[in-house]
């Protein structure tokens, strides 16, 4: 079958044509080279293991490899104790930097300040206090996927995914379709991953569902016909969350919370959520959980919050100028690498009439909240360790420097973090609840200490509703 238009960056960055599941799976296994590691190195950081694969280029060959980016399936709870433990060591061997840091905020990259609000005068709905961290700068911005991974090295950006971190147009795909489809739909998600192409390839032929679906801890050979998923084998980055929401509580007989079949509530197929009717009970299992424990309905929020998972894919090559064939000195010169967070939120269906709500609805709602909330947080948790290594590299990079020309300190700029509204659009997750997660996140990392630049990312023009919730954020042009 011929090619439609835009197709063709398969073969002319993996030197064949996307075809049969297998046959492409077995390509690509020969065609790279993968490394695996922990997370982190320190010896009281219990890391999960981070796995890459790099794929010579069909011209190019060894000269430039492309990347993957390092691939991982961190819980929030796991992020929230590694990247506290981070800023320690980040503290400790570079004493003063952050603290400098946070006194001066750096120049933002690419940015120029079009206005001090977006909010119009007459904002009506409740909005989001500024950052009591002046350190934290969040703005709006607008453009699109592809131009902003072209024009950011570095830059951390949040795509809007599926529970097993591919871009499925329908839980009726599956990963045997492939990736080339993905250049048919323009949303947000499928554009980050076609931005980082060889990262998407590993993820849907590459990658082995069992090993990060546990959060391994320890290292195991994975050869070619276990790899890669499939209908029948895919990532579920609910699963965490699921077992515990599920599982029996309590010690006691008379305070003993038995256990329920793990899809009582939900399934999840294509990556995609699908409510049971039992949904409508999740309020009082919530509730029959803080009972059987002697906590508070909160504690079990944040419990399930703590398991969340996210994908990562860290230090990833953009791929964009190799998806036409033409290697010249100009492409090659654009390579470049940015780090992504693949996150999801439930697809839900329309939301009833409010006259029409019911128990099921008001079970959905509750859990997207708080998928919603454990999303967000494990983004910028990320983010902020992605910022100290970018700084890390930037005072070592001057060290360097100013050891050979006796030059000053070292002008820090920091990477941009692109934010955007998961669970928006087709996914039918209310404005207010993605706008609250945002908030909650921003306050929950701010107090590390650590400047960031945070900026929410609108295709056109700013939402209106986010420009009244955020209303002391500014406006900011970043092409």
């Amino acid at each position: 079958m011929p090619l439609q238009r835009g197709e063709g960056f398969f073969e002319a960055l993996f030197g064949f044509q996307e075809a049969e599941y297998f046959s492409t799976r077995h390509q690509l296994f020969s065609k790279c080279t993968f490394e695996t590691k922990r997370r982190h190195t320190s010896p009281d950081i219990q890391g999960v293991f981070k796995e890459r694969a790099l794929f010579e280029h069909p011209s190019l060959g060894r000269c430039h490899l492309i990347s993957s980016g390092w691939h991982s399936t961190p819980s929030v709870a796991h992020l929230r104790e590694e990247t506290a433990k981070l800023v320690g060591v980040f503290e400790a061997q570079r004493p003063g930097v952050l603290a400098e840091l946070r006194e001066a905020p750096p120049v933002l990259q690419g940015e120029e300040e079009v206005s001090k609000s977006c909010a119009p005068s007459t904002a009506s709905i409740s909005s989001a206090e500024p950052s009591t961290a002046p350190w934290v700068q969040c703005s709006h911005t607008t453009g699109k996927s592809e131009a902003l991974h072209l024009c950011f090295p570095n830059a951390f950006f949040q795509v809007a995914s599926q529970l097993n971190a591919l871009e499925f147009i329908s839980p009726d795909v599956t990963p045997e379709d492939g990736v080339t489809h993905y250049v048919h739909d323009r949303t947000q998600g499928p554009a980050c991953a076609l931005a980082c192409m060889a990262g998407t390839a590993y993820r849907n032929y590459l990658l082995h569902p069992n090993y990060f679906n546990a959060g391994a801890t320890q290292l195991t050979e994975v050869g070619e016909s276990q790899r890669g998923q499939q209908a029948l084998h895919q990532l579920s980055l609910l699963d965490d969350l699921t077992a515990y929401l599920t599982q029996s509580h309590g010690t006691s007989t008379s305070a003993a919370l038995p256990k329920v079949e793990f899809d009582h509530f939900y399934r999840v197929r294509g990556g995609y959520f699908h409510p049971t009717p039992s949904i409508s009970g999740l309020q009082d299992r919530l509730g029959s959980i803080a009972a059987s424990q002697g906590t508070t309905l909160t504690s079990v929020e944040e419990a399930l919050i703590s398991r969340l998972r996210i994908a990562l894919a860290e230090d990833a090559t953009v791929t964009l100028p190799l998806h036409h064939g033409c290697e010249d000195d100009t492409s090659l010169s654009t390579l470049h690498e940015v780090s992504q967070s693949y996150n999801s939120a439930l697809s839900l269906p329309p939301p009833p009439l409010a006259e029409v709500l019911d128990n099921v609805w008001a079970g959905m709602a509750l859990l997207s909240r708080i998928i919603l909330r454990g999303t967000y947080e494990a983004t910028l948790l990320a983010a902020v360790q992605h910022t100290l290594r970018s700084l890390e590299q930037q005072s070592e990079a001057a060290r360097t420097a100013n050891t050979r020309s006796g030059a000053g300190t070292a002008q820090f700029r920091l990477p941009p973090i692109f934010l955007t509204k998961v669970g928006g659009g087709v996914f039918h997750n209310d404005a207010a609840w993605i706008a609250a997660a945002i908030e909650s996140a921003v306050c929950r990392v701010a107090p590390l200490g650590v400047p960031l630049d945070i900026r929410l990312v609108h295709h056109r023009a700013v939402e209106p509703y986010y420009a009244q919730y955020f209303s002391s954020w500014p406006l900011r042009r970043s092409m």
